[in-house]
């Protein structure tokens, strides 16, 4: 048997097993479905909505729900162009201006 007959001869046993698995059903006990139940329950309304959300794959994409903000703050709108822009110039100069000497940390070798 060469390697090439090998690993077709594993591929085709993994997919026997694969298919056999699949084909089962689980068993859960009426223990575990209740301990479930419960743990959903004292989940917050708005979490339970998005996982029975993302089962059903209502999303194309999930999105992170929780990431947005309901409400914008005065902060929230600030553009960082406006506050770059008003103190480019005096960043330019800074850039501009060779350092001194005296501030220029001595090396002790």
């Amino acid at each position: 048997m060469n390697n090439q007959d090998a690993v077709v001869s594993i591929l085709h046993e993994c997919k026997r097993v694969l298919d056999h698995l699949l084909l089962e059903t689980p068993d859960v006990s009426t223990e575990d479905k209740s301990e479930d139940q419960r743990c959903r329950a004292s989940l917050p309304r708005e979490l339970r909505t998005l996982i029975q959300e993302a089962k059903e794959m209502k999303w194309p994409f999930v999105p992170e729900k929780w990431q947005y903000k309901q409400a914008m703050s005065p902060e929230d709108k600030t553009n960082l162009q406006d506050m770059i822009g008003a103190r480019l110039q005096q960043l330019l100069v800074g850039k501009a201006t060779p350092p001194v000497p005296s501030d220029i940390p001595k090396s002790d070798k």
